[in-house]
């Protein structure tokens, strides 16, 4: 969708039972969805993950007050259903919520970031489930922190704990690959 205000009309008019607006909304929500919950529940589970979640919004749209929150709303709703998921598959890693915050500049783009000798994707897959959250959410559905927040039900700090934790640790990963000899701060 275009604009901020594109994308609230739409979820509005969709509120309403315009089905055309409800199928565009889907349409657009449903790829960011996907690569967010094959990031975090993995490839397997995620386009039933996606379905899932794209029942759950429309079975629920019409009580969402904020279409302006539609986006970390339907997020919110994937995130517990992936996290219902991993439990099921004992696989869900808790986290130790006190990381110490390292004070590289966290750049926007992961693509000027790093240098991708090594995939990203592979190297993603190796932090905890959290940090995948987030880091999926702000770079791969460019998510505010705010809305990464709502999303995720955690406070903005603790989003920027986890951002700042999982690019450092894909830093020194991608430094490892290259085979750089740098001493780390």
């Amino acid at each position: 969708m275009k604009g901020q205000e594109d994308s609230e009309m739409l979820v509005i008019r969709a509120q309403a039972g315009d089905r055309e607006a409800l199928s565009r909304v889907l349409e657009w929500l449903q790829p960011g969805l996907r690569r967010y919950l094959r990031a975090i529940a993995g490839t397997t589970a995620s386009d039933d993950l996606a379905q899932d979640t794209l029942i759950v919004v429309y079975q629920k749209l019409e009580w969402l007050e904020d279409p302006s929150a539609f986006r970390a709303w339907a997020y919110k709703i994937a995130h517990r259903l992936a996290l219902k998921e991993l439990r099921r598959q004992s696989r869900f890693e808790h986290l130790d919520e006190d990381w110490a915050m390292q004070t590289n500049k966290s750049s926007r783009n992961l693509h000027e970031t790093f240098n991708w000798g090594i995939d990203l994707e592979a190297a993603i897959v190796n932090l905890p489930t959290a940090t995948r959250a987030v880091l999926t959410l702000r770079y791969g559905a460019d998510l505010a922190i705010a809305e990464i927040a709502s999303a995720l039900e955690i406070p903005a700090g603790t989003v920027k704990s986890r951002l700042a934790y999982g690019l450092n640790s894909l830093r020194k990963t991608f430094r490892r690959s290259d085979g750089s000899r740098r001493s780390e701060d």
